[in-house]
């Protein structure tokens, strides 16, 4: 962390007098211990919707601390729905984020999971989509940079772990996901579809991952810490990572290899129906035709 304090104290002292900034957070895996030599320092922009942030001033500012001209500063909406906006920045030969949150619409989704509802969006950038409750792990993890008026400690103290009805609604849904997907891929695997097996096994990768997550109580950021993550779960099957890239690669591209890979995702997904009948979560399968 030292050899980034100069450069927070730089950012910050910039933003934080433009229009509409209520709050800096420093987030991603340097807020978590997770960062890497290359890894990117994201600065999370908290605004209210009543006074959105002034893109307009944000962009003089980024064009001056950028080591190279005419950055590119989205304007709110630009990167999407769960995103907002942001830029990509160079300060000092750091890669340097910033990245639009509405205060207000976090709220909104905090709130939406304590009562055990997550939305999901497939198509935002991250490999396997953008689910809402990344939302709460970002507030858990965060650093506060510049907070006056306390935008982000009510965000960060409106709840205190893993929603329990998040929990009970994640394994829940995503174990009746995976199962759908599995009864597809194994129909797909008998006729030797290699292109859509392979997409019904990342949908299944993608749920029993956030099953995981759920089954340890343990706030899900990004697919990136799920590494360092799963080395502490205590609730998982035995040889997770490996099991899991057995699924991805190699499938196979034959009839009969394509069915293999598939029963070690059956597999996979009667242990994570066992460890959370075992904790208290049973799993109720669908009405399957």
């Amino acid at each position: 962390m030292e050899q980034i304090e100069p450069l927070l104290s730089r950012v910050v002292s910039r933003l934080a007098p433009i229009g509409g900034v209520k709050a800096i957070v420093l987030g991603g895996s340097w807020a978590s211990g997770t960062q890497r030599d290359d890894s990117d320092v994201d600065f999370g922009l908290y605004y209210e919707a009543r006074q959105p942030i002034d893109v307009a001033a944000l962009r003089v500012v980024a064009e001056d601390l950028n080591d190279t001209p005419n950055p590119v500063v989205a304007e709110h909406g630009g990167w999407g729905r769960w995103v907002d906006g942001g830029a990509w920045l160079t300060i000092g030969g750091q890669r340097v984020d910033f990245i639009y949150r509405n205060a207000d619409f976090v709220s909104q989704i905090i709130a939406d999971c304590l009562l055990g509802k997550s939305e999901y969006h497939y198509y935002q950038q991250t490999p396997y989509g953008f689910r809402g409750h990344i939302y709460l792990a970002e507030v858990r993890f965060a650093r506060v940079l510049h907070d006056p008026d306390g935008v982000f400690a009510r965000l960060s103290q409106s709840f205190d772990a893993y929603p329990p009805a998040l929990r009970a609604s994640v394994v829940q849904g995503l174990l009746g996901e995976s199962e759908m997907s599995l009864l597809v891929a194994r129909k797909l695997a008998h006729r030797g579809d290699l292109l859509l097996v392979a997409g019904c096994l990342t949908r299944i990768v993608m749920n029993l991952i956030q099953v995981t997550y759920a089954l340890n109580e343990t706030l899900f950021i990004s697919e990136k810490k799920f590494y360092a993550d799963e080395s502490s779960f205590s609730v998982k099957p035995d040889d997770l990572v490996p099991k899991l890239n057995r699924l991805v690669q190699p499938i196979g591209s034959t009839v009969d290899a394509l069915t293999t890979t598939v029963d070690h995702a059956a597999a996979l997904f009667d242990e994570l129906v066992e460890l959370a009948r075992s904790v208290g979560l049973p799993y109720r399968p669908r009405r399957l035709g």
